[in-house]
């Protein structure tokens, strides 16, 4: 449900859109899927898969629940399939994971355009 939904949402015109008509957007679709298919989903999983969705448009994906734990002080990414991650000194494999290559490509990408510096200026680290 979660690879159809995102297939039939326009991720970069939501990412660009006002969060709170992005979310109403994305519930709809999400309801009208959910219709379509079918799909017996209780309401907290439903509200998982929607935050999942979120996290896709306007964070990292998969990597977002990492992000917000306090206790992991690195995360390591070997393919779209093998997350790590280092909590207290040890390195964990995590259930993490990204949908395919490309959705593990989109995440980089977003990563690296917000730390491309302005035009003119310089990384601190060069």
């Amino acid at each position: 449900m979660h690879r159809k939904l995102l297939n039939r949402l326009n991720l970069e015109a939501l990412a660009q859109s006002d969060r709170s008509r992005a979310e109403n957007d994305i519930r709809a679709l999400l309801s009208q899927l959910l219709s379509e298919e079918s799909t017996p989903l209780n309401l907290s999983e439903r509200e998982t898969l929607f935050g999942e969705v979120l996290d896709d448009v306007f964070g990292l994906g998969p990597l977002e629940p990492l992000l917000r734990d306090p206790t992991i002080s690195d995360i390591l990414v070997n393919t779209c399939h093998n997350v790590f991650v280092e909590r207290g000194g040890v390195l964990e494999r995590v259930t993490a994971s990204f949908q395919d290559d490309r959705h593990l490509l989109r995440v980089i990408d977003r990563i690296v355009s917000a730390r491309r510096p302005a035009r003119g200026r310089q990384l601190a680290d060069g």
